[in-house]
């Protein structure tokens, strides 16, 4: 029995029957292999004839048995000196689920799509439990638990495979949980879940530009950009600009969506940037509801505060060295 509140094997029912009118009936626990008797599960009692169930839930009136092997005596006297009978019957008592040391992913690899192959490893304490399942059904519209491959390495692991299927419905999403559920032969049960993230449909940037005149900036100037992308799932951008302006504050980032997967990206750098002029580039992510994300670093801005750039103008000259106005 696993007498630990989970529902499963809670109770062992004693059963034995007095083949006589009446006995005086005692039921206890000895040590496995003998000696002296360790608890008393019901002293003598006299029972009529007929069947009776003694109920165990791993508590003795004297304690809470701890776990181990025990052997069950009951003893049985006739109450009209018909003699005396004693049998015995073996009791186990466990209340340890299996514990998991390990559950991570063998691929390494937490972004999926349909037609991958998902593999995971589960380990744990002692022995492999006697009971191992894992479920990818929230990973695959079409799970057939039929088609998970398993595979033990050594005492204490096992790796789970499954390829979701092609057509599978499942919208993009992160934070799916796989789960393995374990147990023993005394009912113990205890499970673990990896969360993975399911992107069939990742975003794809199909334009980014700079809306300024000109790609030269100094501290104070705003950076403005648009982002144009390909992607069946609402997206939300992000702009990190920390490489370019020594007090960036995320704070100073607009981002406005324009419809149709179009998106405007506003930044004003401050005033008391101390980054060296330069060339730098922006970068910006864009992210879906699962965990599709795109990173976009083709813009390239110049940071010139000293005015020092002079690429802005070039080929400087007059078409005519001389004429007569007027």
């Amino acid at each position: 029995i696993a007498p630990n509140g989970d529902g499963n094997r809670e109770l062992a029912e004693i059963r034995y029957v007095v083949s006589v009118d009446s006995a005086q009936v005692r039921i206890v626990l000895d040590p496995v292999g003998g000696g002296a008797p360790l608890d008393t599960l019901q002293k003598f009692t006299r029972r009529g004839a007929g069947l009776h169930v003694l109920v165990f839930d791993g508590n003795s009136p004297q304690r809470r048995v701890p776990d181990g092997s025990y052997t069950v005596r009951i003893d049985g006297v006739g109450s009209q000196g018909e003699g005396q009978e004693t049998v015995r019957l073996p009791l186990t008592i466990d209340r340890q689920a299996p514990v998991f040391t390990q559950l991570s992913l063998v691929t390494g690899n937490p972004v999926v799509k349909n037609g991958d192959t998902v593999s995971i490893r589960a380990c744990f304490t002692t022995k492999r439990p006697d009971s191992l399942s894992a479920d990818f059904g929230p990973l695959d519209s079409n799970f057939n638990p039929a088609q998970v491959v398993r595979t033990d390495e050594g005492e204490l692991c096992t790796v789970f495979s499954y390829t979701l299927s092609v057509n599978n419905a499942k919208t993009d999403a992160s934070g799916l949980r796989v789960v393995v559920n374990a147990s023993d032969n005394a009912g113990n049960r205890s499970s673990a879940n990896l969360s993975l993230c399911l992107s069939n449909s990742p975003p794809v940037l199909v334009s980014a530009r700079l809306v300024n005149v000109t790609p030269v900036f100094q501290n104070g100037d705003k950076i403005v950009a648009r982002y144009v992308y390909d992607s069946p799932n609402p997206l939300s951008l992000s702009a990190a600009f920390g490489n370019l302006d020594s007090g960036f504050q995320s704070s100073n980032v607009l981002v406005v969506n324009e419809g149709n997967q179009t998106f405007r990206v506003e930044y004003l750098i401050s005033t008391s940037n101390t980054r060296a002029d330069g060339e730098y580039r922006l970068r910006v992510t864009a992210a879906d509801g699962g965990c599709g994300t795109v990173v976009d670093e083709s813009l390239v801005i110049t940071l010139d505060n000293q005015g020092n750039i002079s690429a802005l103008i070039t080929n400087v000259g007059l078409d005519r060295p001389a004429f007569s106005p007027g």
